[in-house]
């Protein structure tokens, strides 16, 4: 009986620090606004031509791989169907950007 007894006592006792431990949440520094600005300066530094275009979407990625850190990833779409129709700026927290161009 008392090892019962230890055993509940080290169950009720360990479950809660457990269950309180908060994972780490990864927020974004850069807001939404940040990064879309950021995103417009860089396709204009980049020569990038977005005419006829719109933003499609802008999301926030936390990346669990971990790699390259939490990102912004911003679409521009056309209004109309081409080939190779949209264009991906990565904005990241430190404010750099890389342009990728899809279909």
């Amino acid at each position: 009986m008392p090892t019962f007894v230890a055993a509940a006592l080290l169950c009720r006792f360990s479950m809660p620090a457990r269950a309180t431990e908060q994972s780490a949440i990864v927020a974004p520094t850069l807001t939404i606004e940040e990064a879309i600005d950021t995103a417009k300066r860089c396709v204009l530094e980049r020569n990038v031509r977005l005419v006829g275009s719109f933003i499609e979407s802008a999301r926030f990625e936390r990346n669990p791989r971990g790699d390259r850190g939490p990102y912004w990833f911003v679409t521009w779409a056309y209004s109309r169907e081409v080939k190779g129709g949209q264009v991906f700026v990565t904005v990241f927290q430190s404010r750099t950007c890389e342009v990728t161009y899809g279909e």
